[in-house]
């Protein structure tokens, strides 16, 4: 228990902050899952996000962290790619212009492949699974700016503030904004010496991301007309 206290304390509770919005943004996501159907994958972000940490936890209390094949480092590995593939499902499903579709499916196309050969020829899987953040952080960000040029292309038919896609690309827009730089420059910041406090930078942002998503399912649903 002290490990684990240890742990959430480094990082200023911010640890605690994104474990606690990820709960809410579940509870609520249950609790409004039939109301909008764009939004049907987006309640697996926060259970993904609960289960890997708790597994990246119980590596840490555990010792298993320090181990050259790290389960921490494996469930992270494929926490990125189906957090990846659940932003992807969710913004396919809500591009409705055929040639922005388009634009999903080749940066989908990249991604994956680009996935494939970092975790064939490199050990990025098991031990450096940062190596693919910045590529998966630029790929959801065109995401986030194809939708918000379609929104510019088509007429208005919804006030934006009671728009769940709305706010949901808002929030992806925040989070992986935020850690690019940080994901940039991991090489220069592991050199100093408390360079893992740092990351509270991403749990904050996964924080602000999961009180957006909480949001989204919040939103009052509008009659077809």
């Amino acid at each position: 228990m002290d490990e684990l206290r240890k742990i959430i304390s480094i990082s200023f509770y911010t640890q605690l902050l994104m474990i606690l919005s990820a709960i809410l943004a579940l509870t609520i996501a249950i609790v409004h899952r039939k109301k909008f159907r764009e939004l049907d994958y987006i309640i697996f972000y926060p259970v993904a996000s609960l289960i890997q940490g708790a597994i990246a936890y119980y590596c840490f209390v555990n010792g298993l962290s320090r181990d050259r094949w790290s389960l921490d480092t494996v469930s992270t590995s494929l926490f990125v790619l189906i957090e990846f593939l659940i932003i992807y499902k969710f913004f396919y499903k809500i591009i409705i212009l055929e040639f922005l579709k388009r634009y999903i499916k080749i940066i989908l196309f990249i991604y994956l492949l680009y996935l494939i050969l970092i975790w064939a020829f490199t050990n990025s899987f098991y031990k450096h699974p940062i190596k693919v953040f910045l590529l998966e952080s630029l790929c959801i960000l065109f995401f986030c700016f194809i939708y918000l040029y379609q929104i510019f292309r088509l007429p208005p038919k919804q006030y934006l503030l009671n728009n769940p896609p709305f706010w949901i690309t808002i929030g992806c827009l925040f989070y992986f904004s935020c850690t690019i730089p940080l994901f940039f420059l991991d090489s220069i910041l592991y050199a100093f010496p408390q360079y893992y406090k740092f990351y509270s930078i991403n749990y904050l942002a996964y924080t602000i991301l999961f009180i957006f998503i909480s949001k989204a399912f919040l939103c009052k649903p509008v009659p077809a007309k």
